[in-house]
């Protein structure tokens, strides 16, 4: 046997048995260096095939959802998966093989079901390293499987939020802050957070998530919380307070009262309950009352100022004592910006009322623009408004006020039947914000049901309220408690889109 010998330039001559050794064994360390490098994207691109699979199933999910035909469901998968999620194209897959839609499931626990659709997907890998281990081709591709579909939840919802692009669409916060629902809380806002999972979901990125949790002692309490987008902390969003949480499910919103299969909730005329007298700006204060019209009547003897159901420019409440009568108050702003409502002092009382907080083109016969609100969209929030329009503040007041009860009502027919149970119904344009703040020394008490389609409600402070919502977006802050025992009128169908393997 022959020995190698290598020598250097001094002569100085060695064995040559590493250099034999590396020799033998460079293969070896190079398919372990493949098997690192390769092995890594491999991982990777499982990973990636496994979102673009999650994601076209969700989308293609929501399109069958929203009324897309079984014939169209593979073009749609395709398009999310190549168009929008940069899925590779894989040369060696014949066309329309990289990603396939199976409508319904062919296997899973999900397999017939026709509300569910199952997506494979392949993605291309193409190795370096690994082929000197002798692997007989350098092309790869690996796949991912994924089953989304949707269900009917037949919920009674006693908070609805709204606005698609609300930022965030509930926002629960403060020291003590409390909202504490006997239903179901829907929030069809859509930015991105977390799902009840941790996974990332919601198509807005910028802003905050669709509900935020923050600040000690805050409560979030329902029987569901639905959200289209994610919510900030799913540990936020757990049993025994929630019940169950549904996030990232892409719903449309639903207004149950715009959107109501028989018909939405009307313009407030004098053919509903509206009383067709000009009652002018009234502000009241300590020891002093301001441009009243008749019926409306200060009582020297009891200090109490009467104010009665009709349609007012401005009413101002900054202290003293005030009662308003049941029925209809057609809040209509003329000069526009402020709050056309402000009860900043005083006592309040206000049982069996309705405020109607509209613009300066609303007519009290036939509606004015307003009846235009009705058919518009609930997707959309309004651009361009050109009708002046104030807010709604209460801050620091004594008030009982409790919403109209059309059975209750003194003055004759036509009633109002179709606003029963409401206390602040705004104009659904109409984007100014609902305002109730009171002082710590005040216990709180409006009840009744909320409408302000486009507007956000804030409510902040240390008062305790009972009352149902339906609002663009919603702050609950401070120290304020909001228990919802009421149901909406309608109970709202959702009908959520889940990843369920």
């Amino acid at each position: 046997m022959k020995k190698y010998i290598v020598c250097n330039a001094v002569n100085d001559c060695r064995m040559g048995y590493v250099l034999i050794l590396v020799a033998l064994l460079l293969p070896l360390l190079i398919g372990m260096v493949g098997l690192t490098v390769d092995g890594g994207l491999l991982l990777a691109s499982h990973e990636r095939a496994q979102n673009v699979a999650d994601a076209t199933a969700r989308s293609v999910a929501l399109a069958l959802k929203n009324g897309a035909s079984h014939n169209s469901l593979q073009s749609w998968g395709e398009t999310v998966a190549f168009g929008l999620n940069s899925l590779p194209k894989d040369s060696a897959k014949s066309s329309g093989g990289q990603v396939v839609v199976h409508h319904p499931p062919i296997s899973g626990p999900f397999a017939g079901n026709a509300t569910f659709v199952e997506v494979l997907v392949s993605h291309p890998l193409d190795t370096t390293f690994i082929q000197v281990l002798g692997t007989p081709t350098s092309h790869y591709s690996v796949t991912a499987r994924a089953v989304a579909g949707y269900r009917s939840i037949q919920l009674d919802a006693g908070v609805i939020i709204l606005d698609p692009a609300a930022n965030p669409g509930l926002n629960v916060s403060g020291s003590n802050a409390q909202l504490l629902v006997d239903a179901a809380v829907v929030v069809y806002t859509n930015r991105k957070g977390e799902n009840e999972y941790g996974a990332t979901v919601g198509q807005i990125q910028s802003g905050q998530a669709s509900v935020m949790m923050g600040g000690s002692g805050s409560t979030l309490k329902a029987s569901n919380v639905i959200v289209s987008g994610g919510v900030d902390d799913d540990m936020n969003y757990m049993a025994p307070a929630v019940g169950e949480l549904h996030a990232g499910t892409n719903d449309m919103a639903n207004d149950p009262f715009h959107d109501a299969p028989s018909t939405p909730l009307p313009i407030p005329t004098t053919t509903n309950g509206v009383i067709n007298r000009q009652l002018g700006s009234v502000s009241v204060s300590t020891g002093t009352t301001k441009n009243l019209v008749a019926p409306n009547a200060y009582d020297s003897t009891t200090g109490i100022t009467t104010l009665n159901p009709g349609i007012y420019n401005n009413i101002t409440i900054t202290g003293g004592k005030v009662v308003f009568q049941q029925g209809i108050y057609v809040l209509q702003n003329k000069s526009g910006g402020g709050n056309i409502m402000s009860i900043t002092g005083g006592t309040v009382t206000a049982n069996g009322v309705m405020f109607y907080n509209t613009g300066s083109t609303w007519d009290p016969v036939t509606g004015g623009e307003d009846q235009a609100d009705l058919g518009t969209s609930s997707q959309t929030a309004p651009v361009g408004q050109k009708t002046k329009f104030g807010g709604i503040k209460l801050n620091g007041s004594l008030v009982n006020m409790s919403p109209i009860n059309v059975n209750a009502l003194t003055y004759p027919d036509p009633k109002p039947s179709v606003f029963q149970d409401m206390v602040f119904y705004q104009r659904r344009v109409n984007t100014q914000n609902v305002n109730i703040n009171d002082g710590a020394a005040y216990p709180g008490g409006v009840s009744g049901r909320i409408y302000a389609k486009w507007a956000q409600l804030q409510v902040s402070g240390n008062g305790t309220y009972n009352f149902s919502i339906v609002v663009g977006s919603m702050s609950n802050s401070g120290n304020a408690t909001i228990t919802v025992r009421d149901r909406l009128p309608l109970s709202t169908r959702i009908y959520p889109v889940r990843l369920v393997e």
